[in-house]
């Protein structure tokens, strides 16, 4: 997988498409707000989605990370995540967060508000817009048109699954399973590997879209998933740089649908009775209950089990995939600590 320091270094190409875009469009106090929020949306992050993309991209076309060839697989990532920044600023204000990525959030700052919600929508269309700077002059027109009309199909479901999110309360793995298909694994998994595989030009759509690439991608948007809402909890604020919400907002994670399975009735009421309350008091409760019922020791036999899976499967996978990619993102989940 392609360095963090080789993606980052394409970050001022992208502050200029979209700063030449805004010129255009727009007057000057207007443009210097849409930058700043460029800036802080995008900066701080592991940028995982992009970094992802730009990765696939290299290894179907086999191509060094530093060659200028690589170029629309850098921008490509970076418009992922312009993406993934919309989506945290909408998060963040639908949970009523505090801080993210150790800074406070967006809404939270000064003459912003709920004038957030149009800031988010700025964001989705500037991922865009950076999608068709590449036509004619790094891919052929058809290609772009593929990449924006799967951009805007992951909008749809990402979307869609934020707001199952949102509403959901029924503590069970199928309406889990809804919400994180729809609201993490195809923006966090499956788009940045599709959009590499469409970029290149090198894997048949058949196959880039296949049941067993996807269902394979999707177990691994699954597993991503519940590692936050591990994380949520029982994470490091000072490495997550955030401030675990779940258990005050009540959210439906792989935490409390795993710890209800395994209640006594007793346990059962209880959670049911505290989650979902903002005092320190419930939500304390709440993790003592999770102790009790011993969901580290549940969670790290999910954890083997997985792994174990993924590290088979991946060896059954079409070799035309991108599988070394693939093997460099499981590793890094494995380590995952924020």
């Amino acid at each position: 997988m392609i360095a963090a320091s080789n993606f980052l270094d394409y970050y001022p190409n992208v502050v200029q498409i979209i700063d030449d875009y805004l010129k255009s469009m727009t007057v000057d106090f207007v443009r210097d707000h849409f930058i700043e929020l460029l800036h802080y949306s995008t900066k701080g992050g592991k940028m995982f989605r992009g970094i992802l993309a730009a990765s696939t991209y290299c290894e179907l076309l086999d191509i060094p990370p530093d060659s200028k060839e690589a170029y629309p697989g850098y921008i490509l990532g970076w418009a992922l995540e312009v993406l993934q920044g919309a989506y945290l600023v909408a998060d963040d204000l639908m949970d009523r967060s505090e801080t993210r990525r150790g800074q406070t959030c967006w809404y939270l700052k000064p003459n912003v508000g709920n004038s957030a919600v149009n800031d988010v929508l700025i964001m989705e269309n500037l991922a865009i817009i950076l999608v068709e700077s590449l036509g004619e002059k790094y891919l052929p027109l058809t290609v772009v048109d593929s990449i924006v009309s799967a951009f805007r199909k992951i909008n749809v479901l990402t979307t869609m699954g934020q707001s199952f999110d949102y509403k959901c309360k029924s503590y069970s793995f199928d309406c889990y399973k809804v919400i994180v298909e729809n609201k993490t694994a195809y923006y966090t998994i499956i788009i940045p590997f599709l959009v590499g595989c469409i970029a290149s030009q090198k894997v048949p759509t058949e196959l880039s879209k296949s049941d067993e690439f996807l269902n394979y991608l999707k177990r691994v948007g699954f597993y991503f998933q519940a590692q936050d809402d591990w994380l949520d909890v029982y994470g490091d604020v000072s490495v997550t740089g955030k401030i675990g919400t779940d258990i005050s907002d009540g959210k439906v994670t792989w935490l409390a649908c795993t710890a209800l399975d395994h209640a006594n009735e007793e346990q059962r009421n209880e959670i049911l009775g505290n989650i979902g309350k903002s005092e320190k008091e419930s939500q304390e409760k709440v993790k003592l209950l999770y102790d009790q019922i011993g969901i580290q020791k549940l969670y790290s036999e999910f954890v083997e089990k997985e792994n174990s899976y993924f590290v088979e499967e991946l060896s059954k996978l079409d070799e035309r995939l991108p599988k070394k990619t693939i093997k460099a993102l499981l590793d890094k989940l494995i380590k995952r600590k924020a």
